[in-house]
């Protein structure tokens, strides 16, 4: 649309010199009439100054006249090659545009091929949430169009509940995995941090994510804190019992929550960087699922609805992020924030340090 408004713009200067070297050349033939009317009046006075039939201040006037319009033909003769120098100089802006006009049309030509080709798919299996932008917007490389909440992974855990077949299924595994144990690995007690430790280890390296440290401070413990009430809630509301019957708070798994809290995070961060770090991120969560139940820890029912209420968490916590930066947060307060791992004999997690 500018190139063509561009294009209008320069037509109407190029009409402009057209007509203004139309007007100069009218001009130059008429101060050329007059120089020669003049050159006539200098030449017949001049005689008659030889013959005594006329005096010297009448020749002299008539010669500086003459002068004078030669002098008017020199200046119109230099702004009419000004004037045709400048149509040659809109004639040459005119071509590249025509030609910018041409290759933008083209682009657009190829880009709306390229959409009929184009088919947009989800990075996970889910129901539609939030939708972060409108019809007819531009949407960049790695940008956030909707938010998916991880529907069939908490719906499976959630009628495992109730389903034999499900049921059946958690015991084939349990069993399965039991008769080919020689010994525990208790690295998922461990492994579910790393995903979220990586978000800022990557940051400390210099490797920049969507946001700082305060910023994604903020986040996380906004998603700890959904996931944290969401899994307890729940482990207490349908107490069922895990595979060693060492407890009845087996569903969901909170370990495997976590983990996949820590992959969604680091994916959504790392993203535009390499999508790699979110799939490393995703199989160490996946590692972490697969030894809570290697481990005899929990049901597959229980790791599947664990992932989603993890990756939901995240998902949350960024579509609260804005009111929440606003409604308790100030920019200057998160200049000094610190995060680190802790583990004693009684328990283990991160500790968050804010600098006011």
């Amino acid at each position: 649309m500018d190139a063509r408004g561009g294009r209008m713009l320069i037509n109407n200067t190029l009409n402009t010199a057209y007509n203004s070297t139309t007007v100069y050349d009218a001009s130059i033939e008429e101060a050329q009439l007059r120089v020669e009317k003049l050159r006539r009046d200098y030449d017949r006075y001049q005689k008659l100054l030889e013959k005594k039939a006329s005096t010297p201040v009448v020749v002299e006037q008539y010669k500086n006249e003459l002068d004078m319009a030669k002098a008017r033909v020199n200046a119109l003769m230099n702004q009419r090659k000004a004037a045709r120098s400048s149509v040659s100089e809109v004639s040459q802006k005119q071509q590249n545009t025509k030609a910018t006009i041409l290759r933008a049309e083209a682009a657009v030509n190829m880009a709306r091929l390229n959409l009929s080709y184009t088919i947009v798919t989800a990075p996970a299996d889910g129901w539609v949430g939030r939708r972060t932008i409108e019809e007819g917007q531009l949407v960049n490389p790695g940008q956030t169009v909707t938010t998916l909440v991880p529907g069939t992974l908490i719906g499976v855990g959630i009628i495992g509940l109730e389903s034999d077949w499900l049921k059946y299924q958690n015991k084939e595994i349990k069993e399965e995995l039991q008769e080919n144990i020689d010994r525990k690995f208790t690295i998922d007690d461990f492994s579910r941090y790393v995903p979220m430790a990586a978000t800022y280890g990557l940051n400390l390296c210099g490797v920049k994510g969507k946001h700082g440290y305060g910023d994604l401070t903020i986040i996380l413990e906004t998603a700890y804190a959904l996931m944290g009430v969401t899994v307890n809630v729940t482990k207490n509301l349908t107490k069922v019992e895990r595979p060693d019957g060492s407890a009845r708070n087996s569903f969901p798994s909170g370990h495997t929550a976590t983990a996949f809290m820590g992959a969604e995070l680091l994916r959504r961060e790392y993203w535009n960087v390499s999508p790699w770090i979110g799939i490393a991120g995703y199989a160490v969560a996946a590692g972490t699922g697969f030894f809570r139940i290697y481990n005899n820890r929990h049901w597959l029912t229980d790791v599947l609805a664990g992932a989603g209420v993890g990756i939901l968490s995240v998902q949350a916590a960024y579509w609260l992020y804005p009111a929440i930066s606003k409604t308790f947060f100030h920019k200057q307060y998160l200049k000094n924030t610190f995060i680190s791992p802790y583990m004693s004999e009684q328990s283990k997690g991160l500790c968050c340090t804010i600098t006011f």
